[in-house]
């Protein structure tokens, strides 16, 4: 069965917490399995790559795989999770190594909110938050979202556990707090609505 896009946001969010603490210096198998799902390599012409979205979308299908019951080993699991891609896709939002790409579909999909079009009050966990630290218009970094409220508390990977380091491209999953400043704006992966008879919110 299908899963609902509130419960797959819920688990996708669990999932990332999962990886909370590991970083590219212990752990760079890892950071290998999530570009893995996108045929990179965890280096690339002696760099580091970026994996931030790499890691968003390695949470997104190991949660919708444990919501279907998907089989898989540690061994198969890219493979399980490669499959997923489109059903991924087709109930909540594009897996990507690219935050552009998340981006662009999510403006195509309708499931975009700018920042500067939200107030804040919408914003649900389990929605992805993309990043513009240049001030150039484009993504270049993106989270899952745990609170939002006069700041965001997220779950970020490819950042920096301290508050000084490379929050972009510091090799580390951690929990952040972060103001709206760089914010561009929001992938909504589950949309909240009201029920019609109760009178309570409820959820799809």
């Amino acid at each position: 069965m299908i899963p609902t896009q509130a419960a797959f946001a819920a688990k996708m969010l669990a999932v990332a917490q999962e990886f909370v603490g590991i970083d590219r210096a212990q752990d760079l198998p890892q950071i290998g399995r999530f570009l893995g799902l996108f045929g990179l390599d965890a280096i690339d012409g002696g760099q580091f790559v970026p994996f931030c979205a790499a890691g968003v979308s390695w949470s997104a299908c190991k949660a919708y795989a444990e919501l279907v019951g998907a089989q898989y080993t540690e061994a198969t699991a890219p493979a399980v999770f490669q499959h997923l891609l489109p059903a991924v896709h087709a109930l909540s939002f594009v897996p990507s190594a690219s935050c552009g790409e998340i981006w662009r579909d999510a403006i195509s999909r309708g499931s975009w909110v700018s920042n500067a079009s939200s107030d804040h009050l919408d914003v649900q966990a389990g929605w992805l938050v993309l990043y513009d630290w240049p001030g150039a218009g484009v993504p270049d970094h993106v989270e899952i979202i745990i609170n939002a409220g006069d700041d965001l508390q997220t779950v970020g990977f490819n950042t920096s556990g301290e508050s000084h380091g490379d929050q972009v491209n510091g090799g580390a999953v951690a929990l952040k707090t972060r103001n709206y400043d760089s914010v561009l704006g929001f992938v909504r992966t589950w949309t909240p609505v009201v029920a019609l008879h109760s009178g309570q919110p409820g959820c799809e």
